[in-house]
């Protein structure tokens, strides 16, 4: 039997942000293969970006009453892939479909996946989230380890995360799953910047990767998070890896204000 027989099916990945797909076509590429978001009605829809008649690309068409609509020569499909109109045949559309991606909505992502992907693991509940889009010319391993690397941070991020000068010696807990791996940091590990924002110290960091590609970063006092951010990894096919990130904090008061600052700080540190 082959040594991957048992592995857990592929989860979903985060591609975009929910409310960047709406009336126009949104092209993304999952698995080195090209696909189109866009929504009928209110249904969220995924197919291959590709006419099935000249291979037209479906992203540079439109969407119309619920339907997307080739840009070539104007064949209509909807949200299962059908073909519901070719404009220049006479009678009935021929029997042809366009590839269907499994797609959902959670958290202010849209998750897409092929046969068998399994469904995200969602964010925790009750948390104010804001959302970034962006791309880095790497790999994935790359940027997965470089965002869950907290030894780093002390000397590129000096006096923004950490400071030298206050290094500790610390023991992370190791788990390990059959898809995901994580470390879990005591409170002497807690950044000095982010964290005092966010109204005191003392926080249990716990660092997570999942695959195929999601690595997220919790603060929690108490069992209680005060912080979460979850980076989805998707690689394009031009030598970059899309990044769809959401970062939050608990409802109240203050969260709106607390999230627009994480954000500045958040795109501070990526740069």
């Amino acid at each position: 039997m082959s040594p991957l027989a048992d592995a857990p099916p592929p989860r979903m990945r985060g591609v975009a942000i929910a409310k960047a797909v709406g009336n126009r076509p949104l092209r993304i590429v999952l698995e080195g293969e090209p696909v189109v978001l866009f929504r009928a009605g209110s249904q969220l829809s995924a197919l291959a970006d590709r006419c099935p008649h000249r291979g037209a690309p479906l992203s540079l068409g439109q969407v119309r009453d619920g339907r997307i609509v080739c840009p070539y020569h104007g064949w209509q499909f909807g949200a299962d892939g059908v073909c519901l109109a070719m404009p220049s045949r006479v009678g009935d559309p021929a029997p042809v479909t366009v590839p269907r991606y499994a797609a959902a909505e959670h958290a202010g992502v849209v998750f897409v996946g092929g046969d068998g992907a399994g469904a995200p693991r969602p964010m925790p509940d009750g948390l104010c989230l804001i959302h970034r889009v962006g791309s880095v010319r790497t790999t994935l391993a790359d940027l997965a380890e470089n965002i869950l690397d907290t030894t780093h941070t002390q000397t590129l991020h000096a006096g923004l995360l950490r400071r030298e000068s206050a290094r500790r010696l610390v023991r992370p807990e190791i788990a390990v799953g059959e898809d995901w791996i994580e470390a879990r940091y005591p409170p002497q590990a807690a950044p000095s910047g982010l964290p005092a924002f966010l109204s005191g110290g003392g926080y249990t960091i716990t660092d997570r990767f999942e695959a195929p590609g999601v690595a997220s970063v919790t603060y929690s006092r108490n069992d209680r998070i005060v912080f979460a951010a979850r980076f989805h990894l998707t690689p394009r096919e031009d030598g970059h890896v899309g990044v769809v990130a959401a970062t939050g904090v608990p409802k109240g008061p203050f969260a709106r204000l607390q999230t627009f600052v994480i954000g500045l700080f958040m795109s501070r540190i990526f740069h």
